[in-house]
């Protein structure tokens, strides 16, 4: 019995029975909990590939319907100059420039910064931080249609930049795409690798999270098996479109 003379106070019994039901309150609001942050990372991530698209559509505007090609295809190795930030860059990949676009439109278009934080997917900035893997600008963007066709595909030689007006379904042609190995929308990112909803933005200025499976295959090969590759197979989605920037991607 408690004394009269006493302070209230709790049993062990009642704390521990107290410490019982927050852990199963927890436990129950968890998923719901997990639900919320997940569709605030996705309405994260999609503001930000859009931004990113508008710089690449005042791009266009400003270069006559040209989207950025800043690398020679004639040459075997460049340097980005960063002017603001007094950096230089060595690039030995010709098809490097679908991850590099944005350090290389930084003078003009991001203040000389080369950590804006919208050329990222949500995850990536919760994860690593900006400086991770950015948003990619096709490789289909970087080589003439027939490029993108087996069939009609002879090499380097076929290597340029690409124009607007090339493209025939702008609202099915991803302009910029969220190549996160580790973007997963319904389950936990630190369980699979696999991409089962990738934010995209497509030409016409539009941005959604696609199914995986809504995306047409790319060419199997990727930019083939040349010096100036990096994806000799199609590894994401998105980037090697076949007929290039007059196929689709969204079928």
């Amino acid at each position: 019995m408690r004394s009269s003379s006493g302070t209230g106070g709790f049993t062990l019994i009642e704390i521990l029975v107290t410490i019982a039901v927050i852990a199963v309150l927890l436990s129950l609001s968890a998923p719901a909990l997990h639900k919320i942050r997940a569709r605030a990372m996705a309405a994260a991530t999609l503001s930000n590939v859009r931004q990113s698209a508008q710089v690449l559509t005042a791009y266009t505007a400003d270069w006559r319907g040209s989207f950025p090609a800043f690398l020679d295809p004639r040459a075997d190795s460049w340097k980005l100059e960063i002017k603001a930030q007094g950096i230089t860059m060595d690039i030995d990949r010709y098809f490097l420039a679908g991850m590099l676009w944005h350090l290389a439109l930084a003078d003009m278009y991001y203040d000389g910064r080369t950590d804006s934080e919208s050329v990222y997917s949500a995850e990536q900035l919760s994860r690593d931080g900006p400086g991770g893997m950015p948003f990619m600008l096709p490789c289909a963007f970087f080589a003439e249609p027939l490029f993108w066709n087996q069939r009609t595909r002879t090499g380097p030689g076929q290597y340029r930049g690409t124009r607007q007006d090339q493209v025939v379904y702008p609202s099915d042609k991803s302009l910029l795409i969220c190549a996160d190995p580790l973007m997963v929308r319904d389950g936990d990112p630190r369980e699979t690798l696999s991409i089962r909803h990738v934010p995209m933005a497509a030409v016409d200025g539009s941005a959604a999270d696609h199914a995986e499976d809504n995306f047409a295959p790319g060419v199997s090969s990727g930019e083939g098996v040349f010096d100036q590759s990096v994806h000799v197979f199609d590894l994401f989605v998105g980037l090697h479109t076949v007929e290039g920037v007059r196929g689709r991607d969204i079928r």
